[in-house]
């Protein structure tokens, strides 16, 4: 397994996402946006939903966080551990990563049926869970340690292990042109 040191949380510093602590250090922060399409007691509403910049055919920006995501979803994205998972992030042109859990929520649209994801600006999203980067607590390392998914068929997120578990990629960058 492809050990890479990403913390659980971001903070966006002029606009990109940065590490604000090591992994598996306390305190956990919370994101430093409004989230889209959530209600500011935590709870889902229907609205307002992410917004997104066309940037062309393969990547788009979401308005408020001002994250880059692939946006398509293929066989080279599905069906992957979660090393390769972000093997195939870092081994793409431009700097693209997978993305932590307060990241990849973002992309969460309950405005619709499944895929809870805009289906505009991901046209090809499957019925199921996504990698992120961020570990279950506590981080142990061990071959079964849990990392955070979100499934877009049913909008849920939760933790599942690395050992014999599969999920897709949805890589993100920072904001275009950094």
């Amino acid at each position: 397994m492809m050990d890479v040191a990403m913390a659980d949380v971001v903070v966006l510093d002029g606009g990109d996402a940065a590490v604000d602590v090591a992994k598996g250090a306390d305190p956990v922060s919370w994101a430093r946006w409004q989230m889209p399409n959530w209600s500011s007691d935590g709870g889902p509403i229907l609205g307002p939903s992410p917004v997104f910049k066309g940037m062309g055919e393969d990547a788009v920006e979401e308005a408020l966080t001002g994250l880059v995501w692939r946006r398509h979803d293929t066989s080279d994205t599905r069906g992957k551990t979660f090393a390769q998972a972000q093997m195939y992030c870092a081994g793409l042109v431009g700097g693209w990563r997978l993305p932590k859990r307060i990241e990849l929520v973002t992309l969460l649209d309950f405005g619709h049926g499944a895929p809870f994801i805009d289906p505009a600006a991901f046209p090809d999203t499957a019925n199921e869970r996504v990698w992120t980067s961020s570990e279950a607590r506590p981080y142990t390392g061990a071959a079964d340690q849990g990392y955070w998914t979100v499934d877009f068929g049913s909008g849920l997120v939760r933790t599942v292990s690395v050992k014999n578990n599969l999920a897709s990629v949805r890589c993100v960058r920072g904001k275009a042109g950094t």
